[in-house]
């Protein structure tokens, strides 16, 4: 019986320490401010759901047609800067949707998903996610227009 309390006062006590930290999990990422006291908002949480959703569609799934995902999720400069990657490298017109991966043409496995989203604030959120089994991440700038959220950069 004892045993059993005094676990579940660690177990109080570790949550305690995570939430303190700032940490909360959405979508079995983790949310993390660069100010451990601040309190993930509602905002907070919808742009963590949307690069959460573009990654599962766009980046790393087939669920969608990248193309229409990326012209519905970018502005029209970073869609300028994804275009011109693309036909940096290929015939045709196109979208480079490899900037938001890891870069590696092959993985060790088959498993690509989010991590984890860092909100490093002004708009800007660090992404970090594991890509055919290697571990990745991009800085992304989101941006609001008339109430939606676009991506309007990325950098490694």
């Amino acid at each position: 019986m004892i045993a059993k309390h005094t676990l579940s006062i660690v177990c109080v006590l570790l949550l305690g320490s995570v939430l303190a930290t700032g940490a909360h999990p959405i979508a079995g990422t983790t949310v993390l401010s660069r100010r451990a006291s601040k309190q993930v908002t509602d905002s907070e949480a919808r742009e963590v759901r949307f690069i959460e959703r573009f990654y599962a569609d766009c980046v790393f799934g087939e669920h969608e047609d990248p193309h229409s995902v990326t012209e519905r999720s970018c502005t029209e400069k970073l869609r300028k800067r994804l275009r011109a990657t693309y036909a940096a490298e290929y015939d045709g017109e196109g979208y480079a949707i490899w900037l938001f991966r890891s870069g590696a043409q092959d993985g060790p496995s088959d498993e690509s998903r989010v991590t984890s989203v860092i909100r490093l604030g002004k708009g800007l959120y660090r992404v970090e996610f594991i890509d055919m089994g290697i571990e990745g991440s991009r800085t992304l700038k989101l941006v609001t227009r008339d109430g939606k959220l676009f991506f309007d950069e990325i950098t490694e």
